[in-house]
């Protein structure tokens, strides 16, 4: 598989719109460029149409935010300070089902950001959730919307325990022909028209109940709920439901005994169920080291760390399997990269 291969695969955000989004209200641009460095994103030779993949982008972003004390980063002259995401979120966990959550998130988002306009409305085909700004001819504010997407999508997922499903979604016309991938996250037909950002929720996706979760655990919650999102989002990807569940389970777990023990059933009817789809664990599993391996190497990680976060025994097992995917070794594949 050769590099636009993967990154065709994987969605994830242009360097140029990353490079105009975290340069909002005249930040200098060496500042962006140290923090792309630090997530190990190219330097400002690449081109601006490559593609950052999506989990690298949410670990930068939650950088950013940290870094200069906006949650917002910057976009508004409003600012949300560190630990507002929180207060929205802990509002929103209050309520009994996803459509209570969104119409909760509406309303804390017009006391947060009296810049940004978010509206939830009961529709015929299903429930809008849509982004709108005083300024909706401005590219960043644009750029902005389709990240809170993605992001309170993986949010409303984790929220619900489930993968919500959405009829389709309308982007800023401004923004056809985009080099960004990541609004594919949703799995629906995005249609660039108008100024604002729409999703429109399946009917049954409103009435959905909230899960036992808890706040403290939103971020590493949403950003698995990200993660499988990603995988998902392969168009190749084999199998059916049960498939889907296990490359989920495999973000948090790295063996089949594990997985199968959560779930309070054998390895063998685990086996026999995605036998029962045309797939495998080891496939699956496979599917999820190579998706992974490729993000981890971008994020600047060591061949050490990375064979160990993918639960290999030793780091030359993960090299071998790392040729065999990509017919480079990690150094040659992170230069490559580099260059």
């Amino acid at each position: 598989m050769s590099r636009l291969e993967i990154e065709a695969a994987s969605p994830g955000i242009s360097l140029g719109d990353l490079r105009t989004y975290l340069g909002a209200n005249a930040r200098p641009a060496e500042e962006a460029e140290a923090l792309l460095r630090s997530h190990g994103v190219p330097d400002v030779s690449a081109t601006p149409d490559q593609l950052v993949p999506i989990d690298v982008c949410w670990r930068l972003l939650t950088d950013h935010a940290v870094r200069t004390g906006d949650e917002m980063h910057c976009v508004f002259g409003t600012r949300v300070r560190p630990g507002g995401t929180n207060l929205l979120i802990a509002r929103m966990l209050l309520c009994p089902t996803i459509y209570d959550a969104l119409c909760a998130y509406a309303e804390a988002t017009a006391i947060f950001v009296n810049e940004l306009q978010v509206t939830v409305s009961r529709r015929r085909d299903g429930v809008s959730l849509r982004w709108r700004s005083q300024d909706p001819a401005n590219p960043v504010h644009q750029i902005l919307f389709e990240g809170m997407a993605f992001a309170y999508y993986s949010i409303f997922c984790w929220m619900a325990g489930v993968t919500l499903p959405v009829l389709r979604v309308r982007a800023p016309s401004a923004r056809r022909g985009t080099a960004s991938t990541h609004l594919q996250l949703l799995g629906a037909p995005v249609v660039y028209a108008g100024d604002d950002l729409e999703i429109i929720f399946a009917p049954d996706a409103g009435a959905a109940p909230l899960a036992d979760v808890e706040i403290g655990a939103w971020r590493d919650g949403a950003y698995k709920a990200l993660s499988a999102l990603a995988l998902r989002s392969r168009a190749d990807a084999p199998g059916g439901a049960f498939s889907d569940k296990v490359r989920s389970a495999l973000l948090e777990a790295v063996d089949q005994e594990s997985v199968a023990r959560r779930w309070g059933i054998s390895t063998k009817t685990l086996a026999r169920r995605l036998e029962q789809e045309g797939c495998s664990f080891r496939r699956i599993r496979d599917e999820v080291r190579m998706q992974n391996s490729a993000c981890l190497i971008n994020a600047g990680l060591t061949v050490e760390q990375i064979g160990e976060m993918l639960g290999y025994e030793d780091s030359r097992s993960f090299r071998r399997a790392f040729r065999r995917w990509f017919g480079l070794s990690p150094s040659a594949y992170r230069a490559v990269q580099a260059a």
